[in-house]
């Protein structure tokens, strides 16, 4: 039986969705947001430009770039939309050597006015102590999302303003 835990946060972005999704594909737009409260770096090798779908990388973390927080194998697919005529969910499965699970969608759902809802959605299990690391694994979670939301309005309101 599995013990994850579930967490799922959303927000509206001042953006059209074609404009997100092509964001979303970049991985220096994926440093950019969580910044500068995770650090990530790939382990031998440089960034790719663009995540692509069946991409691995291992990665290193950091807390605010100072506290090593281990390596994480990050698995880029893109599965079918949640509903007919949405957007291509964006599904990161990895593991790590804190995690045994990090299972992660992004959703995207347009709105009027160019504007697109924005959800992240994750099933989260610690490796070592899940009884009390998940929990926490899961209320980081949470706060790494916001976090990360935070980011994304701010790009988007840049790229609204021209």
């Amino acid at each position: 039986m599995s013990r994850a835990r579930h967490v799922r946060v959303s927000t509206t972005l001042d953006a059209p969705a074609p404009w997100v999704a092509a964001q979303l594909q970049s991985t220096a737009v994926f440093r950019h947001i969580t910044a500068p409260l995770l650090h990530f770096a790939p382990v031998g090798g440089p960034w790719p430009a663009h995540w692509a779908p069946g991409d691995t990388l291992v990665l290193r973390m950091a807390l605010f770039s100072l506290l090593p927080l281990g390596r994480q194998t990050v698995r880029i697919r893109v599965e079918a939309p949640a509903e007919p005529g949405g957007w291509p969910v964006l599904r990161d499965a990895g593991d790590g050597q804190w995690l045994r699970r990090w299972d992660h969608r992004i959703t995207l759902t347009p709105l009027p006015g160019g504007r697109t809802l924005y959800t992240d959605s994750i099933a989260i299990e610690a490796r070592h102590l899940p009884w009390l690391l998940t929990p926490l694994s899961a209320a980081f979670a949470r706060w790494f999302y916001a976090h990360r939301q935070r980011r994304w309005r701010t790009l988007a309101r840049r790229h609204a303003r021209g």
